[in-house]
């Protein structure tokens, strides 16, 4: 009778143990491949800002000596400049301008996680916007 006891007690540990180990694998899956995504986030946030700054700096000579420094942006080279940073930088970019000095760039990347992607879960696409205003300064004041 003893015997018996023993081994009812030891399956049922044996299960709980089980049931324990898979409920923290996933929460610890959970959390790596959540921080994994934010910081993928964090990341296409940065390119799009640093590619709507490289694309701001595409200023038009033209324009600026035609018409005694009003500043506009040259289109087709800050759109090119903002996707190659993106694409650079291993991510996907759209840039418009909304008016001739407002440009704003979108960012595509993806993140593949490490321990959900046993559940059947893909990958995570991930999308960042920056806008940037360009405009000209005489010390430290905006001039139109």
């Amino acid at each position: 009778m003893r015997d018996r006891f023993r081994d009812e007690r030891g399956a049922a540990v044996t299960v709980w143990t089980i049931m324990v180990m898979a409920a923290l694998t996933l929460i610890v899956g959970l959390a790596v491949d959540l921080s994994g995504q934010v910081n993928r986030m964090r990341l296409a946030s940065d390119v799009a800002a640093q590619a709507a700054r490289t694309a701001g700096q595409q200023l038009d000579a033209d324009t600026y000596t035609a018409t005694g420094g009003d500043v506009e942006v040259a289109a087709a080279r800050a759109k090119a400049a903002a996707i190659n940073y993106a694409k650079a930088s291993g991510m996907t970019a759209t840039a418009r301008i909304e008016s001739g000095t407002d440009l704003v760039v979108d960012v595509t990347t993806g993140y593949e996680p490490v321990f959900l992607s046993a559940f059947g879960i893909g990958t995570q696409h991930v999308t960042a916007t920056a806008r940037v205003r360009v405009v000209k300064a005489l010390e430290g004041k905006e001039h139109r």
